[in-house]
């Protein structure tokens, strides 16, 4: 019902949606976003927010989801850099939580690319960039940010 009641008010006050997506996907968007925010509350065994829009996600973190098995975390130009941000994967209120990235993590050049969606560029970080959420940094996330 959250997902609905966001694009009920975005149709209402004629937004584009915080999305930036194509029409025809910004009902299943505001939905699963919804879902995979519940999914995170309930991990992080804290309040979820559902109103969302001036505050985190879920207590003081934001999350991003995909349906492609290997998609990518979106940090986008105006996310906070100090800002913790988890990645789930998954479909209909089945989800795995692949990892996070503080903002600043994900800010940099090798990331920010276009993927031709109908929405600005953005940093993609693939998976394997990301900390576990047992805090396990990975090989490839301590050489390209510890030897900075």
């Amino acid at each position: 019902m959250v997902g609905i009641q966001r694009q009920l008010e975005d149709i209402k006050w004629k937004n584009k949606g915080s999305f930036e997506a194509k029409a025809n996907y910004a009902w299943q968007m505001h939905i699963e976003g919804a879902l995979t925010e519940c999914a995170m509350a309930k991990y992080l065994n804290v309040y979820w927010n559902k109103a969302k829009w001036d505050l985190p996600d879920v207590g003081d973190v934001d999350v991003r989801s995909s349906s492609k098995p290997n998609g990518e975390l979106i940090i986008r130009r105006n996310d906070d850099p100090n800002k913790k941000y988890y990645l789930l994967i998954g479909l209909n209120g089945e989800y795995e939580i692949k990892g996070w990235l503080y903002g600043k993590e994900a800010m940099k050049d090798q990331f920010w690319t276009s993927k031709d969606t109908g929405r600005p560029p953005a940093w993609f970080v693939p998976q394997e960039y990301l900390t576990s959420v047992d805090g396990v940094v990975s090989d490839l996330l301590e050489k390209d940010f510890l030897d900075d």
